[in-house]
Parts: C-alpha cells; structure tokens; sequence
C-alpha cells in the first residue's frame, strides 16, 4: 500500500510538533533543575539528639545583641538560682561575649508580664510545671519539655528543671551565626516558626569514666559533664577505686587513701566531689559512684593497718591484669573497711544508685589460699557481697556488672553484657556490650595489637545498633559508654569519648528512626562543630571539604 503526499505532510508535521513538543519539555525541565540547583535550600537547624517531633518554617528570626536576650520566668521559679546559672552558662558558651558580663544579672527578668517586655529584646519565657526548688534528677524525674519559636520569642514548657536544662540545650542548637562585611557578627534562629515536643526514650543514657587506672582532674570531669548535657545524656558512672589507686578521700581511715592512692596528691578530696556532684546536678547529671570489689581490690590494703585485707599475693597472677590482689573474705577488717567506703561513698554522692563492681572476680585467688580450705568460696562471696548490700541500705539501690556471682535485690540494677535473658524480672538491666566500649581497637596496656573486644567502635556502628528487642522489655532502662582507663589520661578523654558517644545519645534519646538515617551525618557535622566552638575536643566526623559539602561525598 502506497503512501500519498498528503499522508507524508501529516506523518512529517506530526514528527515535528513531537519533536519541538520533546525539545521544549526537556529544555524547561532542564531549566528548572538548574533554577533548583542555583536556588538556596532552605536552612535547617541541624538538632541533635534529633527531637522526637519537629517541624520547621520558611522563616527567620533576627536576634538583638547576646545581652539583650533575656529569660522570663514564673513569679514561682524567681528565687533558684539554678535556672539563672544554666542561662548564663549558655549565653557564654553560645555568644563568647565578654562585654556582656558586667549586664548579665539586669537580663534576668522573673516577670511574666508581657509589658516588662522590651520590643527589641528576644525572650525566652519559661513555664515549668513543678515550683519548689529543683532537686536532683532520679529515674523517675521527666525531662520532657515543648519549644516553640516564632519572630522575638521562645516559648518553653517542662515538666521540671530538667526538663528546662534539655529545651535550653536545644534552643541553643537553633541558634546560627553569621559574619557581617563590618566585622560583627549577627545572630538569628532559621527555619520559623518552630515546633518541637521533646522526650527520651531510655531513662539511663550514661558514661562510664575509669579514675583509678590513670587519675583524671576534675577540670576534665567538669568538661565531660558540660559534653554531656550538651548530648542529653544524664548518668556519668564514675569508676573511681579499682587495683591500681584509691583517690577516694576517706577521712575516717585517711591512711588508706595516702598509701593507695598514685600520690597524696592524686586524690578526691570531699569538698571537691560535694561541688562536683552539685555542678553535675545543675547540668542534669547523675553521678554514680563504683567501688569495684570483691576483686580489683589490691590499692585498699597498702596500709600496714589494712594489709592482711588482701588474698593472692602481686606476683601469683590470680587476675584479670596487674596488679593482683583481692579482697580478703574471712577477715573481720575486711567488713570494718567496707563499712567506711560505703558511709563516704552514702555521705558525697546523693545518687539513688551505689555500683559495687564485681567484675572478674577470681575464684582460684581465693582457692590458691590455705586458710579457705574446706571453704565454699562461692558461698563467702555471696556473703560478703550481701553484707555489701545490707549497708547500703534500702534507700538505695545497687548496681553490678552481669558476671556477678550476686544480684543483689528486687529492683537493683545490672550491666549486662549482650542478652538479659536469664536475668530475673525482678532486677533492671542497663546494657554495656562491646558496640558501646570506647577502648576497643586501640591496643593493649602493653602496646600489643588489637583488643579483646574488637575493632574500634565508629560513631556509625553504635548508630547501626539496634535497641528494639531491649525497649520492648519493662527492665530495660538504657546503656553506657564505657571508657576504661588503661590507655587514657586528661589529654585522650575527650577526643576518645566524642563524637561516638553523641551516637549513643542519639540512639538512646530518639532511637534513630529510618528517616533520620539520611541526615544523621550532616546533623552529626554541626554537633562536632558545636562540641568545638563551646570547649570540648571532638574527633572530626570526617574531612573538611565533606563536611563544608556533604552533597558531594
């Protein structure tokens, strides 16, 4: 079949207005992708830990000067003097200014009267549920809160004083800067109006700091508790007595510090702990004291008045690593001792929880002794350890590592290692596996390769650990970095701690849903920056040029 002329002018006219039809649909879409790309993305504050819920706007609010922002309480929160303090801690580490300093008590307005209000300040005002003065965070205590910001006002409700500390913190993580062609720099809050509600989903979000096998100062402590609120992690577990050294001031048997410790220098003195705890206890900080014992025990008997307190001599390798020594169990000194520690340990730390350690406890110690003939070790103890419990008393609750050969009591606490599934409902748990420790990877105490437990544990593999099957169980209350003090000092704490455990918190706080996996790394960029600019050295996230462009990496 033949095709006519005229059929060809239409085949020919047809191909041409597809032709054109293609050419223009490509151009404009080709147009409108390079309008996006030269387009500026909105700005987003890069929060962290991520909030439980969020939503941002496509405006901006200009802040004043530092001195012109100004907190506005309740007539019923005038009079403590700690939400004062945190205002003023932030407003230094955010804006740096010292000319601000001499005017900051004349910023502080405990009004809630909106004419009290300055047009060109911006102000924060403050709602909190409970009224009497804020006392130290438990368990129990919410730190829940709500913020929103739109154009010369924060808005933030808590629950409690903790609750205030978290939404502070994140009021703080939306604020940006930005340099002027003059020189100054201006500040502004991107992305309003905003709306956040806020909670954790594990109680316990912890650290654990080893002070007996390399003395860290309290300038260091201080410094990772201010990290650590910046993070909204709120347990920092500190394992202060172990085999190498006894800081721990008793003043009651002061001999046994002296002799244990490293020198009668290297030691916590305690006025020095009562101000640590309080300045941890404004920040929303638990500290926890670990006395490791029955085993790690040789710095308790250095004294002449305490030496046969200890089994298994230095030298016969009845231990996890040197030096060797632990707790003797048939000697009456060993529960006058015990007794003393547990009293300081009650009178300078307010925390509910007291940690007794039992850690690589060593049964042939005891056995490689004659005097435990005929003894059923195990049974002495489970003994001792229960007399350990009984002096506590029952106002407290005790902790022990998951290899203890005692649990102690209904409700008490256990770091566990992996599954908790053979621990009794009775007790909490709080995980400390290998996807948390901060010492692996990093070699031995004799300069050996490896570890054993592994490589190192990236920021991302903590990420990548799921706590799904844990939250689904009524014991489970949270997990802990830990950072044992082999190969650490005051110089590697803070780069060996940060930014992995920021990873922890914010699996621990908001669980890392599937749709924040895409922007965990950007977000987890300014945190490192943020970490920096306030004090707190951070290992880099990755290189510059990625973080400046992570669309490109």
């Amino acid at each position: 079949m033949c095709i006519r002329d005229r059929d060809w002018m239409m085949i020919s006219s047809f191909a041409v207005f597809v032709a054109l039809w293609c050419t223009s649909y490509f151009t404009v879409n080709a147009y409108q992708r390079d309008k996006d790309e030269r387009t500026p993305k909105p700005e987003i504050p890069k929060l962290w830990p991520r909030p439980r819920q969020v939503t941002f706007g496509a405006g901006r609010s200009e802040l004043p000067s530092p001195c012109d922002l100004k907190l506005v309480l309740p007539e019923t929160l005038k009079f403590f003097q700690e939400y004062d303090m945190i205002f003023e801690h932030y407003r230094w580490k955010i804006f740096k200014r010292v000319d601000c300093v001499a005017k900051l008590n004349t910023q502080f307005n405990s009004v809630t009267d909106d004419a009290a209000i300055e047009a060109e300040t911006f102000t924060i005002s403050v709602q909190v549920k409970e009224t009497t003065k804020p006392g130290y965070l438990t368990l129990t205590t919410s730190e829940n809160y709500t913020l929103s910001v739109d154009k010369r006002e924060a808005k933030l409700t808590a629950d409690t004083y903790f609750g205030f500390v978290r939404g502070l913190e994140t009021l703080s993580q939306l604020i940006h800067s930005k340099s002027a062609s003059d020189g100054t720099t201006n500040f502004y809050i991107p992305g309003t109006p905003v709306v956040i509600t806020d909670y954790p989903l594990t109680r316990h979000r912890g650290i654990m700091l080893d002070t007996a096998r390399h003395f860290l100062s309290l300038r260091t402590l201080r410094r990772m508790i201010d990290a650590m609120m910046y993070n909204k992690m709120n347990v920092l577990h500190w394992h202060i007595i172990d085999a190498d050294s006894f800081p721990l001031f008793l003043e009651k048997k002061p001999q046994v510090t002296l002799t244990g410790a490293f020198t009668p220098h290297l030691i916590y003195k305690p006025t020095e702990i009562k101000e640590f705890v309080e300045y941890a206890r404004v920040r929303g900080v638990r500290v926890i004291a670990e006395i490791e014992s029955p085993g790690h025990t040789r710095s308790w008997g250095l004294t002449p008045e305490y030496a046969d307190i200890l089994s298994c001599p230095i030298t016969n390798g009845h231990c996890a690593q040197p030096p060797c020594g632990q707790i003797s169990l048939l000697s009456p000194k060993t529960v006058e001792l015990m007794t003393e520690v547990i009293a300081q340990v009650k009178r300078l730390f307010q925390d509910e929880v007291a940690h007794f350690g039992a850690d690589e406890i060593k049964i042939d110690c005891w056995a490689s002794d004659s005097n435990y003939n005929n003894q059923n070790i195990s049974d002495l103890c489970i003994s001792f350890q229960k007399k350990q419990r009984e002096l506590l008393g029952k106002d407290k609750k005790a902790m022990y590592w998951g290899d203890s050969l005692y649990l102690g009591e209904d409700g008490d606490i256990i770091q566990f290692w992996n599954s908790f599934s053979n621990i009794p409902k009775r007790y909490k748990v709080i995980s400390y596996s290998g996807d948390f420790y901060l010492d692996c990877g990093l070699g031995t105490l004799f300069g050996q390769d490896g570890v054993w437990c592994g490589d190192l544990k990236t920021w991302k593999h903590i990420l990548s650990r799921s706590i799904k099957s844990e939250l689904e169980d009524s014991m489970f209350l949270g997990a802990e970095n830990t950072l044992f003090g082999e190969m650490n000092n005051d110089a590697t704490t803070d780069v060996k701690v940060w930014p992995r455990a920021s990873a922890t918190a914010e699996l621990l706080w908001s669980g890392t849903p599937e749709e924040a996996a895409k922007d965990i790394q950007e977000r987890l960029f300014h945190q490192v920056s943020r970490l920096w600019w306030r004090g707190i050295a951070s290992t880099p996230v990755t290189t510059t040029y990625c973080t400046i462009h992570p669309d490109k990496c």
